[in-house]
Order: structure tokens, then C-alpha cells, then sequence
């Protein structure tokens, strides 16, 4: 048996899959660890990852090749797993660009209607707003 799976992917701790509903073994491929930012247990291999989006709840695949460009190149730490899928991911995204909007601009009498506007989607949308912005008086 070796350590943390480095000869065989389906030897891998489980937990560095936390969430994941289905791992596809044969589409592994090697990781290079010395480029990786882990304090106990390096990743040794990459799978394509089925994973349940927190938002939506449909499947996604967080592939081989996003893994390793995570963890490899942008060197996000090891344990780290994406909980949305992209399209939920873009809609938060627009949500938080739009909340800072408002936060940057509600005190301007000439952004006024655009920020109550803004005020009304995104609680219709997103079905809440932020304590800070149901307390926001707008001139």
C-alpha cells in the first residue's frame, strides 16, 4: 500500500474528495506535489470529480484539469473543493457586484432610483437581502 495514494489514485485519502459523489478513477492523472500547497497529505493524483452544487443541487464535474490548475498554479490549498457549479457560481458573482454597488452608491441622491431598483431585483431574485442593505436609507 502506498502513502496517500501516490502509486494508485484509489488509494487517495477520501477526504481530499469531500463531497463528491462519484470519482472516475480511470480518468486520473499524476500530480506534481512539489507544486502544491498541503500540510499533512499532498494530492497525488487528479480524478474528475462529480460534486453536488450547494446552490442548485444539480451534478457538476470539477475535472482532472480544473484540479490541477487549482492546486498546481493558482495553489489553492489542497483541501480546498468548489461547492457551485459555474452557472451558480456567475449568478453569486453578479449578486455580490451588484451588492457592492449598491453599498458603494446608495448614498448618491443621482444613483438613487438605480440603486433602489438594483435594492428590489436582488431581492427578488436572490429571495434576501443582507441585514446592512434592509436597514439602508436611501435619499
Amino acid at each position: 500500500m502506498s502513502s496517500f495514494g501516490d502509486d494508485n489514485p484509489r488509494e487517495m485519502p477520501r477526504h481530499l474528495f469531500s463531497g463528491a459523489k462519484y470519482l472516475d478513477y480511470d480518468s486520473a492523472i499524476k500530480a506534481d506535489i512539489a507544486q502544491q500547497n498541503f500540510s499533512v497529505c499532498p494530492r497525488c493524483w487528479y480524478v474528475d470529480a462529480s460534486i453536488p452544487c450547494e446552490d442548485c443541487g444539480e451534478h457538476f464535474v470539477f475535472s482532472k484539469e480544473e484540479q490541477q490548475h487549482w492546486y498546481e498554479t493558482l495553489e489553492f490549498w489542497i483541501d480546498s473543493f468548489p461547492d457551485r457549479c459555474k452557472s451558480c457560481q456567475k449568478a453569486n458573482k453578479e449578486m455580490h457586484q451588484q451588492l457592492d454597488y449598491i453599498r458603494n452608491h446608495y448614498r448618491n441622491p443621482e444613483k438613487a432610483a438605480k440603486v433602489m431598483v438594483m435594492k428590489d431585483e436582488v431581492a427578488a431574485r436572490y429571495g434576501f437581502l443582507p441585514k446592512s442593505l434592509k436597514k439602508m436609507e436611501i435619499p
